[in-house]
């Protein structure tokens, strides 16, 4: 019996089918594919709002303004997560701008830890002077409301044991009076909290970077311009990382790899403190700090090829079924004529 060629999709089994996405996501991957993609307003809306803070900060030297990034996330979505949080603080470090952060939750410290100081080592940022980590906020609502006075009081110390009130950076950026923004990037409903009180009781100005299954949820507050921009998933990680490769180019202007290799070398950096990472690059170090600064637009290859693979199965499976179905339909005519 001649097998035609619908009864052989039909019948494919599943592990062949959970193989070709195997396949169609991971070889992307192997062969570090980048997807260059369009940029869309709400992403850029981010972007331009922290360079409208880097712009008020080169007029204004002496009343500069902060950001407040929350660590929003956990373990479970660093894939998408991470490379916002990489390219909006590598944004962020770049342009110079005071940075306070801060997590809500303990299972999210770490994670805050060392991809804040791993991004801060990129730029020779300073501790204390030109970031600080507060460490665990909660409940969250309380440090919010708090950081409409003063949030000094409700931390005492910052995550490392410092006194809140010897850190250099905290003596200016205590409160929202002294932020130009808060950056959420999140896997939770947390932004709504930072709307409900930072935004609605306080006025601050909040921008977003969130799961694609949570982006519909915030949609709403984009348009209304409580939220000022948003990155959703992987493909809004992949227009920031866009962005912000364009301006670190523009700024640094010589090979990543070169001005990397070189950022620590015979110079003083006796304000480097060892405590929060090591002044020196090693080979993998630097070859990690590259990676990432296209890591979403890597997975944005692995994401289209899996999209692409879908659609085929579902074209292929629909025809197949209209075929068979055409055929069953012919032989039961023609059975009937008989």
């Amino acid at each position: 019996m001649n097998l035609k060629w619908y009864d052989i999709i039909l019948n494919i089994k599943k592990p062949i089918i959970y193989f070709g996405m195997f396949v169609v996501v991971i070889v992307p991957f192997l062969a570090k594919c980048e997807m260059q993609t369009y940029e869309t307003d709400i992403s850029k809306a981010m972007y331009e709002k922290i360079e409208s803070i880097y712009k008020y900060n080169s007029r204004s030297k002496d009343n500069k303004l902060g950001i407040l990034f929350a660590f929003d996330y956990g373990p479970s979505t660093t894939p998408e997560n991470d490379p916002m949080t990489y390219s909006v603080l590598r944004h962020i470090f770049l342009r110079k701008i005071p940075l306070l952060v801060w997590a809500p939750y303990v299972p999210y410290l770490d994670i805050a830890e060392t991809r804040l100081n791993r991004i801060a080592k990129e730029y020779r940022a300073v501790y204390g002077k030109d970031y600080v980590f507060l460490g665990l906020a909660y409940p969250a609502d309380a440090y919010m409301i708090s950081t409409g006075s003063d949030l000094r009081p409700l931390f005492n110390t910052d995550y490392y044991g410092n006194d809140v009130y010897s850190v250099p950076l905290l003596n200016t950026y205590y409160n929202y009076d002294s932020l130009g923004l808060v950056v959420s990037i999140t896997s939770t409903s947390m932004p709504l909290f930072w709307l409900q009180y930072a935004n609605a009781l306080f006025d601050q100005e909040v921008s977003v970077g969130t799961t694609a299954v949570s982006a519909a949820d915030f949609y709403p507050f984009v348009s209304s311009g409580q939220f000022q921009g948003m990155l959703a998933g992987l493909k809004g990680a992949a227009e920031y990382e866009q962005m912000v490769e364009r301006l670190e180019r523009s700024i640094i202007n010589i090979k990543i790899e070169d001005y990397l290799y070189n950022l620590y070398k015979n110079k003083d950096n006796s304000e480097i403190n060892e405590k929060y990472f090591n002044s020196k690059y090693e080979n993998g170090e630097v070859e990690n700090a590259i990676r990432r600064r296209n890591q979403a637009r890597r997975g944005m290859s692995s994401q289209f090829g899996a999209h692409i693979y879908v659609i085929i199965l579902i074209l292929l499976g629909n025809l197949g079924y209209y075929f068979k179905s055409k055929q069953s339909n012919t032989k039961n005519l023609i059975r009937k004529a008989r």
